[in-house]
């Protein structure tokens, strides 16, 4: 997205693309935070055997869902700010990329969410055992 926001060369577009990379490491950064504590909590970041975390790390859950909720562009979020001014800089520019770009991100969000709130709100399994309250 960069490389296209960037290509534009639009004022509107250089902003958005500033505005991308400063949620993307907010973002980022909570995320890898949060792997950081499931990490030391449970002994592992295998995501295959992460289950039931939600009530033993709730603060880590609230920084995920705040940190996928940014990356999904939505309201009051940072990365709601970014991607706003992202589609319409695309919008002054090419429909068919900005509706190509609509459908990804929409797929690309389904499976973040899914791959960050899975080790939380799925059924309790041994890392919850062994997690350190």
């Amino acid at each position: 997205m960069l490389v296209l926001l960037i290509g534009i060369g639009s004022e509107l577009a250089l902003v958005s693309a500033l505005l991308l990379i400063i949620a993307h490491a907010f973002y980022k950064a909570a995320l890898f935070m949060v792997v950081g504590n499931i990490d030391k909590a449970t002994g592992t970041r295998d995501i295959r055997v992460l289950r039931g975390l939600s009530g033993v790390l709730v603060l880590s859950l609230i920084v995920a869902i705040v940190a996928a909720l940014s990356k999904s562009g939505v309201p009051p979020f940072m990365g709601f700010l970014s991607k706003e001014y992202m589609y319409k800089a695309l919008l002054e520019t090419n429909t068919y990329v900005l509706i190509l770009l609509l459908v990804v991100n929409a797929l690309m969000v389904s499976l973040a969410l899914s791959l960050i709130l899975k080790p939380f709100l799925s059924k309790a399994g041994q890392s919850h055992k062994q997690a350190k309250r």
